[in-house]
């Protein structure tokens, strides 16, 4: 969809499977630092957007690692609820939208149908996978 992927993970194996499924690039942030390497990335621009389905410790690196007027999307927190301090926010014109699918089909069907029309296009047409 024209997006340039930078997939972080904690092993080189998880990395790979990234890859597989479409990231350009991967960051072991097991090894490596996360907020550095995404800098590096882009050019000391930062990331236009962070997917965050961990939380945790790794929450304030990924938030440091977003650009000006950069969007967290937390979507899960088996690592631990993300805490964002506001000012973390304001300096950068950044945001964090909380995103969680099962309420859609009470609040908003019709964005959930038309989510689910696009996934079932896009999987007809060979460009997605659910794998």
């Amino acid at each position: 969809m024209g997006a340039r992927v930078i997939a972080g993970a904690s092993t080189p194996e998880k990395l790979a499977v990234a890859r597989e499924h479409g990231a350009d690039e991967g960051i072991n942030y097991a090894t490596e630092n996360l907020t550095e390497r995404v800098m590096a990335l882009t050019g000391d621009r930062g990331a236009d957007v962070c997917f965050d389905p961990v939380g945790g410790e790794l929450a304030d690196a990924a938030l440091s690692s977003l650009g000006w007027g950069g969007r967290m999307l937390l979507v899960g927190f088996v690592g631990g609820v993300q805490q964002i301090p506001a000012n973390r926010l304001l300096v950068k014109n950044r945001s964090a939208l909380g995103c969680s699918l099962r309420h859609y089909r009470f609040n908003a069907p019709d964005k959930l149908r038309a989510s689910v029309q696009a996934l079932i296009g896009w999987y007809a047409a060979g460009s997605s996978s659910p794998t």
